[in-house]
């Protein structure tokens, strides 16, 4: 794992992308975990830049099969690019210029031509510029490509990891050997638009949490309050293994107005990103 990362390190320092390798070490350290030891499948679902996929298919090389999905056209063009400079003579990969959501239908993405990582499949202050793309439920998506558990699902997707939970719930419901990592965005959550509800369906059919990584601080108020003890530090944020469901739906799925450390710097996001899985 060492020497992999050392050289995935160096190939990204070349392609120019560093900030995507350095700037989310432990969400890749989640990734590995996630990837397990046997044969897997991975849909990379707003990838931006393929970091993940070079990643994973360095990392499992014959024993995995990608398919990375990206809805907007630039995107997916510079990770094709990326991915068949790094991965030469790594042919287990599909590209496909898709959007996942919780319907079926032509509709808008709307994108960031500066910061393309926020492109957004909803209008909003960060994503303006809208495209036509094809929106799939992650259940038909698999079905169309026959595609096999064990199944780890990656996503990136500015808020949107909701829609995709909700469009994938009867597939997930009735299978086993499924592991979903996800970035969080607290922010974009509410009532009505709500990741606990949605996580707490997964959770009651046996979805448990793996990791959790936290955001602005290694051990924030509310981890300490739990008695929690990180697995790994970097920076300001830092992996817990095996935190209860219970802490992720409290903790991950909303806004906390809390002090960071108990300074008297605050923050609204104490979750960066969670592992879950039905073994």
């Amino acid at each position: 794992m060492k020497i992999i990362k050392q050289l995935f390190s160096s190939f990204i320092r070349r392609r120019g992308i560093s900030k995507s390798f350095t700037r989310e070490p432990l969400f890749l350290e989640m990734l590995a975990q996630g990837l397990g030891d046997n044969f897997i499948t991975m849909v990379d679902i707003g990838s931006n830049d393929g970091v993940e996929s070079i990643f994973a298919l360095n990392l499992k090389r014959n024993k995995i099969k990608v398919h990375l999905l990206e809805p907007d056209p630039k995107n997916l063009n510079k990770s094709i690019k990326n991915i068949r400079f790094a991965c030469k003579g790594l042919g287990n990969v599909q590209f496909h210029q898709l959007a996942i959501s919780n319907k079926t239908v032509e509709d808008e993405f709307f994108c960031n031509p500066k910061a393309p990582h926020l492109n957004s499949a909803t209008l909003n202050e960060d994503a303006v510029i809208p495209i036509p793309v094809k929106y799939q439920t992650l259940d038909v998506f698999l079905n169309d490509h026959a595609i096999p558990t064990p199944l780890l699902i990656k996503m990136d997707i500015e808020g949107h990891e909701v829609e995709v939970l909700e469009g994938f719930w009867n597939y997930a419901a009735t299978r086993r050997n499924i592991k979903i990592l996800m970035e969080l965005h607290p922010k974009k959550y509410s009532d009505t638009h709500s990741l606990e509800k949605i996580l707490k369906k997964y959770f009651d059919v046996g979805f448990k949490a793996k990791y959790i990584e936290s955001a602005k601080a290694p051990i924030s108020v509310k981890f300490s309050e739990m008695g929690m003890v990180p697995v790994k530090i970097v920076g300001k944020r830092a992996l817990y293994q095996s935190p209860t469901n219970e802490f992720v739906l409290m903790a991950a799925c909303k806004e906390h107005l809390i002090n960071i450390n108990k300074s008297e710097k605050v923050t609204r996001n104490i979750v960066r990103s969670i592992l879950i899985a039905r073994d």
